[in-house]
């Protein structure tokens, strides 16, 4: 019964530990971008232009549109990093049943560690950032 018991703290330690840590990473990957959105938008723009060879109008509006959406972003970034973070809340408190004090006060200091560590860069090849979202289908 003890070597279960251990096995579950150790698995739930683990992951928890995994979703801080990939937790802190998505932060920092986004964060740069939040805290200069308008240089993103024109770095984004800029690179449509060059790439698609807009005509002058029609770059103003893929600007107008990327103005457009970037609060849109903003807000479900803010709802799901709200949420994500509900969750592991809730996680905290049910591990608080199962650890002891003196593990719990550890747990924390590991926590309160991890948001301070920045992430490690992103691996090469095979993982990085999740593909684009599919393009709409075409009329």
């Amino acid at each position: 019964m003890k070597k279960s018991a251990y096995f579950v703290v150790i698995f739930l330690i683990g992951f928890v530990a995994g979703a801080i840590a990939m937790n802190i990473y998505r932060i920092a990957q986004f964060n740069h971008m939040r805290k200069e959105p308008h240089d993103v938008a024109a770095k984004i723009h800029s690179m449509l232009e060059r790439e698609l060879k807009l005509t002058p109008e029609q770059s103003a509006d893929v600007r107008r549109i990327l103005d457009e959406a970037r609060p849109k972003a903003d807000a479900l970034r803010d709802k799901t990093k709200r949420e994500a973070d509900e969750i592991f809340e809730e996680a905290f408190r049910k591990m608080n049943e199962v650890l002891d004090e003196g593990q719990m006060k550890k747990l924390y200091e590991l926590h309160e560690r991890f948001k301070k560590t920045p992430p490690p860069p992103p691996p090469t090849g095979g993982f990085g950032p999740p593909p684009p979202p599919p393009f709409p289908d075409r009329p």
